[in-house]
């Protein structure tokens, strides 16, 4: 991919304006911007433009104006330099500068128990997600999600707390308080690559009785793949294991020692269930249709990568 000029959409840093061609810098109706000469100037009417300005591989260009210098990144998809920095004066010509000093992520702890009232930096949610599903100061040290009507195979947000998987071989767990009083509600552990490709882990009630079920979510394939009674009270420890081939569902009160059903892993790659931004563990709830009017509590997530 090579890298072309175009005089259009340049950001000046100083002024925070989208400079265009043919329009001065003085339209941003700034001070500093007075003594900066548009793209009218003679420097650009009368300069011999040779594209492409920067030939090789060169994608996903930004670039920012700082005073009268210009800085250019761009995605190497390199290991070193990860984000090549090139120095420009008139747009056209590009030196390449030292590249950018690496500032690692600080670890996090892989167990998180929800102490503090604000979520840790590895969580994500899906798209736009409503504040009102989930709190960390409802309960005190412990998350608390509100089933919405969006369920794990909608396009749009459900209540969905996740973290990425790291490891082929993982495995993740999690204490959670959920005693729904209707059928159909459902809240616990997800490996989640998109809304038409997941396994779930989960508490729900049926005909009156709490029950531990597994669904996987394959294309257009939907499987009840587990259902199990719960035949003791209070909290529930949910697990997935994690391994090449497959991911493995697990439950108990102490601990997930009891695996009650797999899923193959293929299922969930790239190549079956496209996309490119890896699977997912995460927490979720829903009310498949309309909204939970029981909470579910977590206490903790522990994520173990397994060497």
């Amino acid at each position: 991919m090579k890298l072309f000029i175009k005089l259009e959409h340049i950001i000046d840093t100083e002024t925070g304006c989208a400079d265009r061609k043919n329009a001065p810098y003085s339209s941003c109706n700034t001070a500093k911007s007075s003594n900066i000469p548009p793209f009218t100037s003679p420097i650009f009417i009368s300069m011999k433009i040779k594209n492409p300005i920067i030939p090789g591989f060169y994608p996903d260009p930004s670039i920012c104006r700082v005073g009268k210098e210009y800085f250019l990144v761009n995605s190497s998809f390199e290991y070193f330099p990860g984000v090549p920095l090139f120095h420009s004066y008139d747009l056209v010509n590009w030196r390449q500068g030292p590249a950018l000093e690496q500032h690692p992520w600080p670890s996090v702890p892989l167990k998180d128990d929800f102490d503090v009232h604000e979520l840790s930096c590895i969580w994500n949610f899906r798209k736009n997600h409503a504040s009102t599903d989930w709190s960390l100061m409802e309960r005190e040290g412990w998350l608390v999600l509100h089933g919405s009507q969006l369920p794990l195979n909608d396009y749009y947000s459900p209540t969905f707390i996740a973290r990425r998987q790291q490891h082929h071989k993982c495995a993740v767990s999690t204490l959670i308080d959920f005693t729904p009083s209707r059928d159909n509600k459902e809240a616990g552990l997800t490996a989640y690559m998109n809304e038409r490709h997941h396994y779930a882990i989960y508490i729900t009630n049926k005909n009156g009785s709490r029950m531990v079920s597994v669904r996987r979510r394959v294309g257009d394939m939907l499987l009840t793949a587990a259902e199990v009674p719960v035949e003791f009270e209070g909290p529930v420890v949910l697990g997935i294991g994690s391994d090449d081939n497959s991911y493995t569902f697990s439950f108990g009160k102490n601990g997930p020692d009891r695996q009650i059903a797999s899923g193959e892993a293929r299922f969930l790659s790239t190549e079956i269930a496209t996309g490119f931004t890896g699977v997912y563990f995460g927490m979720y709830a829903t009310g498949n249709g309309s909204t939970c009017s029981a909470p579910a509590s977590f206490d903790w997530f522990e994520y173990t990568p397994l060497f």
